[in-house]
């Protein structure tokens, strides 16, 4: 799914201050000492394609991250690889999936994501997620995307403009690759996509798969454990942080 694009001095803190503040800045945001961190790294590339692979030598230099558990299971969750990387205009994203038992609908309605298997990315502009920005992708590269804010309050009509995603079925599951314009992040108070700075997201995924008796069953995958007793990404201590390297 592709959407069309649209169209001071800096005082040296002391260390201290600094170790400080990043401190005091994960508390407040309910992330902890042991919120996760991405380190995304700064690629000079412009021949990216987003048709759903990797293919391109740009994603060689990203880094891999396969840290993604079942948070509310015993058992080990299937392999999800992520990786990432931006340049002066997109920041770009790539799963890499193994499901054996894909549930995805045809519908062109963007609700539909929400009934099957999919990807997500949450971008949250404060620590206490009182505004945020979420992108739940199926295996198709059907983006369901919307605006929130704490707690649960959607905004179902909002849609990133410059999105695009793409999504493709493998031999051993299926493979989702987003762009997004990195004016967009500063435009929302995200970040403002400068090396050395961060900004707050989480990643996770939706996980069904059909019974015998037809039904489908839901799991739930994140790169942060929220440590809650019921599945939720929702909430502060579901995030952690991509740092721009």
């Amino acid at each position: 799914m592709i959407r069309l694009p649209f169209s001071g001095k800096i005082r040296a803190l002391p260390l201290l201050q600094v170790l400080l503040f990043s401190t005091l800045f994960c508390t407040a945001a309910g992330l902890g000492t042991q919120a996760k961190t991405y380190s995304l790294n700064s690629i000079n590339s412009s021949s990216i394609t987003i048709d759903g692979q990797d293919s391109e030598p740009s994603w060689k230099l990203a880094e891999e991250d396969s840290g993604f558990s079942w948070p509310w299971k015993e058992e080990t969750s299937p392999l999800t690889l992520f990786k990432a990387f931006y340049t002066d205009e997109f920041v770009y994203f790539f799963f890499d999936v193994t499901d054996s038992n894909i549930v995805i609908f045809p519908d062109t309605d963007e609700g539909s994501v929400a009934r099957g298997d999919r990807v997500e990315i949450f971008f949250s502009a404060d620590p206490d997620m009182k505004e945020y920005y979420c992108l739940e992708i199926d295996p198709s590269g059907k983006v369901l995307d919307y605006k929130a804010s704490f707690y649960r309050d959607f905004d179902r009509v909002w849609d990133l403009r410059g999105l695009q995603t793409s999504g493709r079925i493998t031999d051993k599951g299926y493979s989702v690759e987003v762009a997004i314009p990195v004016e967009w992040y500063r435009q929302t108070g995200i970040g403002s996509m400068r090396q050395g700075t961060r900004i707050i997201a989480g990643i996770y995924r939706g996980e069904f798969s059909r019974t015998r008796d037809g039904k489908i069953d839901q799991s739930w995958i994140s790169w942060q454990d929220p440590r809650t007793d019921k599945p939720d990404f929702h909430i502060p201590s579901a995030l952690g942080f991509f740092t721009l390297d």
